[in-house]
């Protein structure tokens, strides 16, 4: 899925995982993607790392009206330090870190952060712009949570209002967190037939959590 290719279950008649293979795409079957393949860290080429043997990597989904929301992989997990992943010019605490293993958020202080190894050993997180008091978190059970073929348009008048698409039958939940509270929020959406709608993450929806 990051890569950006083709996705092709590879297990046995009757051996698959359905949970596992929905967590590429969507209900009607289309890979949910980022915008760019995923490569090596920038630090991998700056810092004089044979790529090659450089086992941290990234990609993106750029958003409309939110931003740029970065992918982290990495084989051994470890602390990374922000310009490894963008370029300089951006202030930690502009972003929050969700480890996708652990469902854990950090709202960066520094520029340094970690994540923790999952089952298989690897780390793998999000790093996503604070707007408007919120950290964007998507759907969780996808790998590619924040999807810019899901999330259509953003915008932040009142906490952070997004829209979403989806197809007949669908049911998601999406998440945010807010930064004042430490909360992580879920909605659930569902799609009678194949369109978009919207839902709002305010202040007004952590109060009655």
């Amino acid at each position: 899925t990051l890569s950006g290719a083709m996705v092709g279950p590879m297990d046995g008649i009757h051996l698959l995982n359905a949970s596992r293979v929905m967590s590429t795409c969507r209900g009607d079957g289309k890979v949910l993607k980022p915008d760019r393949p995923i490569m090596p860290l920038e630090s991998c080429f700056s810092r004089g790392v044979d790529p090659a043997s450089c086992h941290k990597y990234s990609t993106y989904s750029d958003l409309n009206g939110l931003g740029r929301v970065f992918y982290i992989f990495m084989d051994v997990p470890g602390p990374l330090q922000l310009d490894e992943v963008m370029l300089t010019g951006h202030r930690a605490e502009s972003f929050a870190v969700y480890d996708w293993y652990s469902s854990k958020i950090t709202w960066l202080n520094s520029t340094s952060f970690t994540l923790s190894a999952g089952y298989e050993g690897h780390g793998y997180g999000m790093l996503s712009p604070v707007v408007g008091g919120w950290a964007f978190i998507g759907e969780r059970a996808k790998l590619v949570p924040a999807a810019s073929l899901r999330f259509k348009h953003f915008t932040n008048k009142h906490g952070l209002t997004v829209q979403v698409a989806g197809v007949t039958n669908e049911q998601l939940e999406v998440c945010a967190a807010e930064m004042q509270s430490g909360l992580l929020v879920c909605k659930q959406v569902s799609f009678q037939v194949s369109g978009t709608t919207e839902i709002e993450f305010s202040s007004t929806t952590v109060a009655f959590i």
